[in-house]
């Protein structure tokens, strides 16, 4: 009899924490942006709810920050 591995769905407990997503999809966009002494570079980042709120109302002031989030490339969630 072989062994074999079964693998399950799992929901990761962070889904619903604060985090950025940057999905750099074009070499025209940013390899890193800072904000604030932040950088975000592409990739998933789990924040803290003091950063988000940094982000959240830097976004209002930093136009390519806006632009990247208004286009869906950045993406706040928490």
């Amino acid at each position: 009899m072989k062994n074999q591995t079964l693998y399950q769905s799992v929901e990761l407990p962070f889904v619903n924490m604060p985090s950025i997503n940057y999905n750099r999809t074009d070499s025209q966009q940013p390899q890193s942006i800072t904000i604030e002494g932040y950088v975000v570079r592409p990739g998933l980042h789990i924040l803290s709810y003091e950063q988000l709120k940094l982000l959240r109302e830097q976004t209002q002031h930093h136009s390519q920050l806006e632009s990247l989030v208004s286009q869906g490339v950045i993406k706040l969630t928490g």
